[in-house]
């Protein structure tokens, strides 16, 4: 019988690792999945490559429910887009979660590196079944051939499915070389799970199908289903029906009576996939392999001569994988008490964090290398905490850790994340690497990659993902401490600056004040102080005292001079601490310092039309030899003066309001009138300039606007409604001048009058 054999090519001589391959698979926990890793890795050891295995470590449902945990684990996928591989084997037959596949292979199609499916149909990507006709023929005829039952049915899986139909035509020739009756030998699909194996039994029990001597099934599942089905119907495996399966699955091994069983196909398929990807990268070399898949002979065909060993010829795979899985309980006695999840929890910085992983890295068993890479955005954005990566990975990664036995690599330092790991650049023999997501609370941190010499030495238990949990809550309790801490500064810091604008308050502005004055002292320079407020209009809202407070803010930022101290000390109350020197005047400087603030805030206003500037009150005085507190009162009074001018001038625009209103009023209704501003104004009684600024704060358009848009809406009401001619229009609307009107209603409305007036008729 054909055993597991490693190719040799150069007798026994070590080579570099020249390239790396990638494999998707959803878990790593059955032994079957250890197969088809160690056919994989059987074939591209020898051919110098390493193996990258990329694991989502659960295998998900689509049916079942699914949360942030799940999908963080499967972030690791998305790896694949990131990280320069020489060539892609997709486990695609391995995943339950459709949804899943079905993303993993957007991923693959977004990528030029080769790229071969493992046991699944694709319309735009390679794929390769394993060989499956021979080794259901093979067994159904030691059925018939040793023996010598003469009525075997098969049950295979599905209808028109390619690997169902190729098991189901290597019994119909087995069924054909040993002469059996092809109508005694019955057929049926199974779907590969227990239900219709169950039924068959029932039904054979019942009389409704004859009874065979011998069930061949085309999966260990449908296999134990039968043998469960059968003895609940009163038969005896294999005294009365023998059964036998195809996998070389844990469940036939354990299974009472143990399955007779095909194994080595996931080997194979692991191993053919792996050539098959090298002659697709353009691989030169020729390789063998002359692996094939056998039978491991339990007693529920009726042999009786492996009672004591349930193995063929040279197959320890599963007497291995028990020794190791025995090895490893034992070795987790040392977990038991390292209490290595409050050791990553709790920790002040990324370096304790990072030297508290080290040291627990030995509960973690048979790697030769451990390394943990985090996105460069693995701490989110302090002034934004709902923003942070919740998908993908960084184009540049952190090596947090790079642990080596005896000692540690070189670590603490970024990389580009196409490397995946920068180690695999360095000379090293081949090896076999798990990559598996860090992942908390729908935030991806980075991921952690394990490397091994030997297949078996892998192990992604639940020791394993609940180590990989604690390095991650490590760094989420990590960036919690952090933002705590970061938010201790921003409120310290607020504590003398001005929440909304950045600018210095009152106890900045005190805090600041001895240095100004020594520094101003220093260097012979006076100072003074500018006291400066908006007026805040009762009737206009309360988000546009706001807006004018930050424009007042920014072009106090924009316009500040060397030396000086800006801080606001009400909701629009600004000061200004300005030096100048002893040559110079209070009152010329602080005019000319008012005059580059009202500069600011036009340059800030920009092209913006019919902008709304705010009206400035503006005190200043002079500040000689006083002491600090004097001068801490000087600043208490000046508050009081300027916040007193402000409501006054509040109140002032209040009293005009309603005169304003009537105005308006009476423009609208008599377009036709005198309505120049000289004569507005000695309605009013107020100053050319106050007047424009309070009509305009008051309407959002300046009064001569107003009223031509006044005068306009009546000359279209006479055009629409009316058989007047153009000029006596005019003259109605307030124009003496015909061509004057003509032009004013084009720029304004875009045609001419008498274009207005066809268009409506």
């Amino acid at each position: 019988m054909v055993s597991y054999k490693q190719i040799i090519l150069f007798g026994g001589d070590t080579m570099n690792a020249i390239g790396r391959i990638g494999i998707i698979m959803p878990e790593i926990t059955d032994p079957l999945d250890y197969d088809v890793i160690r056919g994989v890795y059987s074939q591209a050891k020898e051919l110098g490559y390493d193996v990258l295995i990329f694991t989502g470590i659960y295998n998900s449902h689509l049916e079942f429910q699914q949360d942030a945990y799940v999908y963080g684990m499967e972030n690791i996928y998305e790896l694949i887009c990131k990280g320069k591989l020489d060539g892609i084997l997709y486990a695609a037959s391995y995943f339950n979660n459709k949804k899943v596949s079905e993303r993993i292979y957007e991923f693959l199609k977004q990528t030029d590196t080769p790229c071969l499916v493992l046991g699944e149909e694709n319309d735009e990507l390679p794929y390769i079944f394993p060989p499956e006709r021979e080794s259901m023929r093979m067994i159904t005829r030691h059925l018939a051939d040793v023996h010598k039952f003469r009525r075997i049915y098969c049950v295979t899986g599905f209808k028109d499915h390619y690997e169902s139909e190729e098991r189901l035509k290597g019994f119909l020739d087995a069924v054909s070389e040993a002469g059996l009756s092809e109508n005694e030998c019955l057929t049926f699909y199974g779907g590969f799970w227990h239900d219709i194996p169950k039924q068959i039994a029932a039904d054979i029990a019942a009389g409704n199908i004859p009874k065979p001597d011998a069930v061949v099934c085309a999966s260990d599942v449908m296999a134990c289903a039968m043998c469960e089905g059968l003895k609940e119907n009163g038969f005896s495996v294999p005294e009365d029906i023998a059964v036998t399966g195809y996998d070389g699955s844990w469940g036939a091994y354990s299974h009472s009576p143990q399955i007779t069983t095909v194994f080595g196909r996931e080997y194979q398929l692991g191993a053919e996939g792996m050539l098959r990807l090298y002659s697709m990268m353009g691989g030169s070399r020729e390789v063998k392999n002359d692996f094939c898949q056998g039978i491991r002979y339990g007693r529920s065909c009726g042999c009786k001569k492996c009672d004591n060993m349930y193995a063929a010829e040279g197959d320890t795979s599963l007497t291995e994988h028990i020794k190791v899985k025995i090895q490893r309980y034992t070795d987790r006695k040392a977990v038991l008490a390292s209490n290595f999840i409050y050791y990553m929890s709790d920790r002040s910085t990324l370096e304790e964090l990072i030297v508290s992983i080290d040291k627990l890295g030995h509960l973690l068993s048979g790697w030769k290398w451990l390394d943990i890479c985090l996105c460069s955005d693995w701490i989110f954005d302090f002034d934004n905490p709902a923003a942070f990566r919740q998908h993908g990975f960084s184009d540049t990664t952190f090596l947090a850790l790079s642990k080596r036995a005896p000692k540690n690599d070189r670590d603490q330092y970024s990389f580009p994340t196409e490397k995946l790991l920068p180690a695999l650049d360095e000379p090293h023999e081949p090896l076999v690497l798990i990559f598996t997501s860090l992942h908390c609370e729908q935030q991806i941190f980075g991921y952690m990659a394990t490397a091994y010499e030997e297949v078996n030495d892998i192990c992604v238990d639940e020791y394993y993902v609940n180590w990989c949990n604690a390095v991650s809550n490590g760094l989420y309790n990590l960036q919690r401490n952090m933002y705590a801490d970061y938010m201790k500064k921003q409120i310290a810091e607020l504590s003398v600056h001005d929440p909304a604008t950045g600018l210095f308050n009152k106890k900045g502005l005190l805090d600041k004040l001895p240095e100004f004055v020594r520094e101003c002292r220093q260097m012979q320079k006076s100072y003074s102080l500018v006291m400066l407020s908006n007026i805040c209009k009762e009737d206009i809202s309360s988000q546009l005292v706001i807006n004018e407070s930050m424009l007042i803010a920014n072009a106090l930022r924009l316009s500040a001079k060397e030396g000086e101290i800006s801080a606001r000390l009400g909701d629009n109350i600004f000061a200004i601490l300005l030096p100048y020197n002893n040559d110079e005047t209070d009152s010329g400087q602080s005019e000319k310092r008012t005059i580059d603030l009202e500069r600011s805030i036009q340059k800030l206003q920009g092209d913006i039309i019919n902008p709304q500037l705010p009206e400035l009150i503006v005190e200043s005085v002079s500040i000689r030899n006083e002491s600090i507190i004097s001068i801490s009162h000087i600043i208490e009074e000046m508050v009081k003066k300027v916040s007193e001018k402000s409501a006054a001038a509040a109140s002032s625009f209040s009293d005009y309001k309603n005169q304003l209103y009537q105005l308006r009023r009476d423009i609208y209704l008599s377009p036709q009138e005198d309505w120049s501003i000289s004569v507005i104004l000695k309605r009013i009684g107020i100053s050319r300039s106050h007047f424009q600024r309070i009509y305009k704060a008051q309407f959002s358009v300046s009064c001569m606007d107003d009223i031509i848009q006044a005068r306009l809406e009546k000359a279209q009401q006479l055009l629409l409604y009316t058989d007047m001619r153009i000029q006596e229009i005019a003259e109605q609307c307030g124009y003496g001048n015909e061509s004057h009107f003509m032009r004013q209603f084009k720029n304004k409305c875009g045609i001419t009058a008498s274009q207005f007036r066809k268009r409506s008729e």
